[in-house]
Formats: structure tokens, C-alpha cells, sequence
């Protein structure tokens, strides 16, 4: 059985405006490979905050 790495989370508030957008992707994307590479996946959903503290996801690995 394979397993999927699922990422999602909304860029619609300030931390991705005004000209942040790609830098605040790379900035969220580095933090959960930090997250993942030193603590690991749980299988449950896993918060994302943005780097105002803000709540814009969730990532997880699950089974296919």
C-alpha cells in the first residue's frame, strides 16, 4: 500500500500579500520539511501557521 504526503493551505491573508507571496510558500513549505525531518509525521492532519502565528492549514501523511 503506498502512502500520500498531502499539503494544503490558503495564501489569502496578509502574511502572503503585498509582494510576499513566493517567499512566504518557500518560507511555510522549509518549515514543514523541518518539522517532518525532525519530529516525523503522525498520520493526523498537522497544523501550518503562517509566519504571523496564523492558522492557514494542515498537511498529514496518510495511506492511498
Amino acid at each position: 500500500m503506498s502512502r500520500i504526503f498531502e499539503v494544503k493551505f490558503d495564501t489569502g491573508n496578509a502574511a502572503f500579500s503585498d509582494g510576499c507571496l513566493e517567499i512566504e510558500i518557500a518560507r511555510v513549505l522549509r518549515s514543514i520539511a523541518s518539522r517532518v525531518e525532525d519530529v516525523g509525521c503522525t498520520g493526523c492532519y498537522e497544523t501550518i501557521l503562517d509566519v504571523n502565528g496564523n492558522d492557514v492549514g494542515r498537511f498529514k501523511l496518510g495511506r492511498s
